[in-house]
């Protein structure tokens, strides 16, 4: 079975590890954007990385067209998660200010 990359994925990859590092340097002169880009950094590398996992499994692609529910509930799961840490930091914050 042969797997089919999308065009240019090279390129993704680096734009992802050039956030990273970016947020890094940032972070490092205590910059306060400096983690909100990193973190953007490493989210970016790691759903490219699921993407990879999946589509190298063979539950995302041409080949699993039958199985398209999957990729798609995987997909909101981790909208899901996402909302609920925004959520959750967001009310952090306002518990930390004004308490």
């Amino acid at each position: 079975m042969s797997v089919e990359l999308m065009p240019y994925w090279e390129v993704l990859v680096g734009l992802g590890v050039i956030l990273t590092l970016i947020g890094l340097a940032l972070a490092a002169a205590k910059r306060r954007s400096g983690w909100m880009v990193t973190l953007i950094g490493v989210a970016f590398l790691v759903s490219f990385g699921i993407y990879l996992a999946l589509l190298f499994t063979g539950i995302y692609g041409k080949v699993a067209a039958a199985g398209y529910y999957i990729p798609n509930l995987i997909g909101a799961i981790l909208v899901i998660i996402g909302i609920g840490i925004w959520i959750k930091i967001s009310r952090e914050k306002k518990e930390g200010v004004s308490g």
